[in-house]
């Protein structure tokens, strides 16, 4: 039974570690910060997503095919920082904002 206890808290001891070191170099970004990130990111797709509804769906010039494949894209990038900014805790690198 002790032994048992020994490994599981070595296992423990590990996964701290482990963790520590995963952490090392990086910073819990602001609550407030992150809420305002996260909310410019919906607006952002609402706006989008507004755009991509009011365009022709029978007409398609070169024009409008370019303006929705820009939307696609910037679609993409948007829902990848809602997903990034929907997360409670949100670590970002230190070293990179000294």
């Amino acid at each position: 039974m002790t032994s048992q206890r020994r490994e599981l808290k070595r296992e423990n001891e590990k996964r701290e570690k482990a963790a520590t070191k995963e952490l090392a170099g990086l910073s819990l970004h602001a609550e407030q910060d992150r809420v305002g990130h996260l909310n410019s990111a919906q607006k952002r797709y609402d706006v989008l997503i507004n755009e991509l509804n009011h365009m022709p769906i029978t007409s398609q010039t070169m024009r409008v095919r370019s303006r929705k494949a820009e939307i696609d894209k910037e679609l993409a990038i948007v829902d990848e920082e809602i997903r990034v900014y929907s997360k409670p805790n949100l670590y970002i690198n230190s070293t990179k904002y000294k």
